[in-house]
């Protein structure tokens, strides 16, 4: 166990908003024939942009959240 606030404790949460659009990886899902990747902090959302294979929307997940949550970041298995 490590001490953290609420919010950082709820990076590592699944989300659970887009069942029928979802991807395997978290940040990811599908829309238009195209992948979509974005991320929140502090209950903002942003949108890391449209790609055209899952795993690239993966990997802009990862970077994104490995900057914006630091040690508490919940990382896709690449």
């Amino acid at each position: 166990l490590r001490i953290c606030t609420q919010g950082q404790n709820v990076c590592n949460k699944r989300n659970t908003n887009r069942p029928q659009m979802s991807s395997q990886y978290k940040g990811v899902y599908l829309y238009n024939r195209l992948w979509i990747a974005e991320i929140y902090k502090n209950g903002k959302r942003t949108r890391l942009g449209r790609f055209k294979s899952e795993l690239e929307a993966a990997l802009a997940y990862n970077a994104a959240a490995e900057e914006l949550h630091g040690e508490f970041a919940r990382l896709n298995i690449i």
